[in-house]
């Protein structure tokens, strides 16, 4: 990089000495010709292949590590919220069976112990949110919702035939 700094430095004075000279020889030339400016053409000399390899390395040294650098966070960042949305998809599923399970669980019928009106109770008015949830967790929450629907349903069925 340092080196590309130098050679960049080198060209502008050799600019501003071209520069100097073309005035100072265009100011000849009219003292002796007239009015006849000349046009100024820049020429560059062409670097040697091993200088500018050698530049194009150096500046790949310095910005691969800041781009792996940049890459690993990103990745960070996506598994990060990969995280984030599976543990919210689960919380999602978790109110949606518990919204399922207060709204069409038989809410203050007979088949109601005191023990299960106390869970629901508490349950209906405090915000739990499990994070550790797994999908076979919540697949067997769905399961025991629906074997207790099932077992309400029977209850049901046994006091009706009782009456």
């Amino acid at each position: 990089m340092e080196d590309l700094l130098t050679c960049c430095n080198h060209i502008k004075d050799c600019c501003s000495l071209i520069n100097e000279s073309y005035q100072e020889i265009n100011k000849q030339q009219r003292e002796e010709n007239g009015d006849f400016p000349f046009t100024m053409v820049r020429h560059f000399q062409l670097l040697p292949e091993f200088d500018i390899q050698k530049t194009r390395f150096d500046a790949m040294e310095a910005v691969d590590p800041l781009v792996s650098k940049i890459e690993t966070k990103i990745e960070q960042m996506i598994s990060s919220l990969e995280r984030e949305r599976a543990t919210l998809q689960q919380t999602f599923e978790l109110y949606k069976l518990r919204g399922s399970n207060n709204s069409g669980g038989g809410g203050g019928d007979v088949a109601d112990d005191a023990a299960t009106a106390g869970t629901r109770s508490s349950t209906r008015h405090s915000n739990v949110i499990m994070t550790s949830s797994t999908p076979e967790e919540l697949e067997r929450l769905r399961s025991l919702r629906l074997t207790k629907e099932s077992l309400l349903k029977q209850i049901e069925d046994s006091n009706a035939r009782y009456r």
